[in-house]
């Protein structure tokens, strides 16, 4: 994940703006670039991965719109282990950090916290701008990998999230294709 990270800041830097193409609906209310949109999927791929998810149909997960279609979820039982929404001048991801690890950040490392699980080790999903990821990247990938190892411990068990019924296949398909991937990002839903 931190690769891609540094992939897309570079792409970022130097992309043509004159020439940027535009995201079709409603990936365009998430993701400001491309090259958003394609880091935050292969962010997706990367979980998967490390959760032991190979395609989009294992019932373990769910890959979701938020109502308003400005936000996409993945979420792994009843967990939200990522999420990403459209924010006013730049995406937000949104992750699960084990307090205990959240208390190591910089105090100067600007995040919000949006919901404490009710876990033994405490986990809280925390939310996190673009440029806070760019800024301290690294250190806070490093916390939710940790966080990631937790939760598919006390998850050992799951076989289908509780979320299933909303799992959207457009969506869970891309994390799985990139060449569908591409397509869907242009073309929309």
């Amino acid at each position: 994940m931190r690769e891609k990270l540094e992939k897309m800041e570079s792409s970022l830097a130097t992309k043509d703006w004159n020439k940027q193409e535009k995201l079709g609906h409603p990936f365009h209310e998430v993701f400001h670039h491309v090259e958003v949109a394609e880091w935050a999927f292969e962010c997706m791929k990367d979980l998967s991965d490390k959760l032991q998810v190979y395609s989009e149909e294992d019932e373990r997960i769910a890959i979701t719109y938020r109502k308003d279609k400005k936000g996409i979820h993945y979420q792994f039982g009843n967990w939200l282990l990522l999420g990403f929404y459209g924010g006013k001048d730049q995406p937000v991801a949104r992750i699960p950090i084990m307090v205990e690890k959240l208390k190591s950040l910089d105090s100067e490392v600007e995040y919000k916290v949006e919901y404490e699980f009710k876990t033994d080790p405490k986990v809280v999903s925390v939310s996190f701008s673009l440029a806070t990821l760019e800024q301290v990247g690294d250190e806070i990938l490093s916390l939710y990998d940790q966080t990631i190892d937790a939760i598919s411990q006390m998850l050992s068990n799951c076989k289908k999230s509780t979320h299933r019924h909303k799992h959207n296949e457009s969506l869970g398909k891309a994390v799985f294709d990139p060449t569908y991937r591409k397509q869907l990002f242009y073309l929309g839903l």
